[in-house]
């Protein structure tokens, strides 16, 4: 769900990067003036600490491109939750969301959400690509069964959705 907004911040500091290379590339006169690293007694003058640089640059760019798919992955489950609140008499046993024409996958409850409770639920990672929109409903320990709203799982995350 949120994929699109890690991959543009990673996007950005590759571009960042790219850019401090073409500045360095271009602007910095490659000159004995400049700030010098190391000798070259072949070349008989000092070398540029440029190269050295621009493999810094590519090194991190290489770097945060590796470890990209982990940390998005890493953060992405822990930022999509919703909040659930029991308002009935009966005790929730069981929680189904359904994308519209997908079937119905339940949330592991840790033994139900018991009557005039609020519980804060996680989605699993596997789930970051679904809809937002998604139909949910509850089961009660009484055996009714609430009919299916459409809610919007990006929105809102801190408003509870009421079960009556």
């Amino acid at each position: 769900m949120i994929i699109g907004d890690r991959l543009f911040l990673l996007f950005a500091f590759l571009v960042i990067c790219l850019l401090l290379d073409f500045v360095y590339k271009t602007l910095v006169p490659l000159s004995d003036d400049i700030v010098t690293g190391c000798c070259c007694p072949q070349m008989g003058r000092k070398k540029s600490m440029l190269p050295s640089f621009r493999r810094y640059l590519l090194g991190c760019a290489a770097l945060v491109s590796v470890l990209a798919p982990s940390f998005a992955s890493s953060v992405q489950a822990a930022e999509w939750y919703f909040y659930v609140k029991n308002d009935s008499n009966s005790a929730i046993t069981r929680l189904e969301a359904k994308e519209k024409g997908g079937s119905w996958l339940k949330f592991d409850l840790n033994g139900g959400i018991r009557a005039g409770k609020k519980v804060r639920i996680d989605w699993a990672a596997s789930t970051n690509y679904d809809d937002c929109k998604q139909f949910i409903r509850a089961t009660f320990a009484d055996g009714s069964v609430t009919s299916p709203t459409l809610f919007d799982f990006c929105n809102d995350l801190d408003a509870p959705i009421v079960f009556d």
